[in-house]
């Protein structure tokens, strides 16, 4: 097999800047280094200057993901992340995820419409709750609302189907984990807001009355490339709530897995986990719009203030830690 051409993958991981979100991804470059007998040297990491190395990360991406990575660099809007490990939630307990992709910015209404044309079924016309709502439907580019979590993920599945996955990967929205590690960083401690350490309440995504469009807000860009992580709309993501989580508080039983956490839905709770903050037009609480900020909402409750981004990764199972 012809070497694999995966810079871009280092860049993902490793928090290098991109110059854009559009949807053709940029041609990558050759890689800097030879592979190994267990994998492909990356680069050094830009972030090491600014925040202590977690050192349970690997510096390899090994050989044996590599069948993995090749698909996923191919689909366009998105982000790759290599299997990483890093510390999760508030007590940073180590886990470790599988390479995955993160849409680079939230989905927008234009995008929803386009899955409404394909299938109904999955993505139902939202005319009649904007019109109810009073949002305005003509504006294409801002993120969709008014969704509910079964609705969102029925989004991301449908449309990752026409793309060339590997075995065992699927579209659906992103765990819990998987969002707070692309909003974090995979180094200790973390980013405390996704774009940096300190939080600009002017920013266009954190207040005012008119909702930008995807992307649009220059500030609301983590080093890695994504958009619109701390701002614009909540989002939803795939974990159910655990025990003790109560609505509209984030706090409550976290995944016990240590690989590919994922708090599945249980019989006895409708909740699911919020993460990210919304514009407001009000005071700003800085701490809503931290990186480990989430939030229990009814799965089918519907937000003017809520919408989502979508995942391609392998569903985790349910294990002991």
């Amino acid at each position: 097999m012809a070497p694999l051409r995966f810079l871009p993958i280092a860049l993902l991981l490793l928090g290098c800047p991109t110059d854009s979100v559009e949807e053709t991804p940029t041609e990558p470059s050759e890689p800097t280094a030879e592979p190994s007998d267990s994998g492909r040297q990356l680069e050094p990491d830009p972030e090491d200057s600014r925040v202590a190395l977690d050192r349970v990360d690997e510096p390899l991406v090994p050989e044996a993901d590599l069948a993995i990575l090749e698909p996923l660099q191919a689909v366009p809007g998105m982000q790759v992340f290599v299997r990483s490990r890093f510390g999760y939630g508030p007590e940073r307990k180590t886990v470790e995820l599988s390479p995955y992709l993160l849409s680079q910015t939230e989905i927008a209404l234009w995008q929803w419409r386009e899955c409404n044309e394909g299938s109904p079924e999955a993505c139902p016309s939202l005319q009649a709750r904007y019109e109810a709502a009073g949002l305005d439907s003509e504006r294409s580019m801002t993120a969709v609302r008014l969704v509910g979590w079964a609705e969102a993920d029925a989004y991301c599945r449908f449309h990752f189907q026409r793309y060339p996955l590997p075995q065992g990967y699927t579209g659906r929205l992103p765990t819990d984990a998987e969002w707070e590690r692309a909003a974090r960083g995979r180094q200790a401690p973390g980013r405390r807001f996704p774009h940096g350490d300190s939080l600009d309440p002017d920013m266009s995504t954190v207040h005012g009355t008119r909702l930008p469009d995807v992307g649009s807000d220059t500030q609301d860009r983590i080093i890695n490339g994504l958009h619109d992580m701390v701002g614009g709309v909540q989002e939803w993501v795939l974990d159910a709530a655990g025990a003790g989580a109560r609505p509209g508080d984030g706090r409550g039983q976290l995944p016990t897995t240590r690989k590919d956490p994922l708090q599945r839905p249980g019989s006895t709770s409708s909740l699911r986990a919020v993460r990210g903050g919304h514009l407001s037009s009000g005071s700003i609480d800085p701490s809503a719009y931290e990186s480990l900020a989430r939030t229990w909402v009814d799965a089918e409750e519907l937000s003017p203030w809520r919408g989502f981004r979508c995942a391609v990764g392998p569903l985790a199972e349910p294990g002991s830690p």
